[in-house]
């Protein structure tokens, strides 16, 4: 075993968080149904490099992201009033360019279809969101190891709790 059970080492590096730009717009073109559309456009292209300095060596991996867009738009009907049911759909464009996809970041173009319920107890409110990620098949031949066909699915489930003071 490299080093032994006593073996340390520490890590450090540092980023810059891309700037972001949304814009979103909703409307109830009745009393039980609201519609919502957004727009995000996220400046990853100031992410050129990570650097990661361990054990006196300084790793640098090139990166060279473009910026990218998602947009959406979602529905929410209202079965009543403390019960709403929701439906919405999601596109991401990758950030991550051809020339330096690595199978390690998740570097495909996915759409997103979620489903989700809110429902009102007194002054609190539990939501449950489920949403179904698709990556887009990309296939990748710069010659290097990392060359072959990319395809992945992910499945979200998220559940929160408000209260209202």
């Amino acid at each position: 075993v490299y080093g032994g059970t006593d073996y340390k080492t520490s890590a450090k590096t540092s980023m810059t968080i891309p700037p972001r730009l949304m814009a979103g717009y909703a409307w109830k073109p009745s009393e039980k149904i609201l519609v919502a559309v957004d727009y995000q456009w996220t400046g990853w292209s100031v992410f050129d490099e990570l650097k990661v300095k361990y054990a006196g060596i300084e790793d640098i991996e090139k990166k060279a992201w473009k910026d990218s867009s998602s947009v959406g738009a979602g529905v929410q009907y209202a079965l009543s009033d403390t019960l709403r049911l929701r439906g919405g759909f999601f596109y991401f464009e990758t950030p991550v360019t051809h020339k330096y996809f690595s199978p390690s970041i998740p570097g495909l173009t996915r759409n997103c279809v979620t489903l989700g319920a809110g429902y009102d107890i007194g002054a609190a409110t539990v939501d449950l969101g489920y949403g179904y990620y698709i990556g887009r098949e990309r296939e990748i031949k710069s010659g290097g190891i990392a060359d072959g066909k990319y395809s992945g699915s992910s499945h979200l489930l998220a559940l929160n709790c408000s209260y209202k003071f």
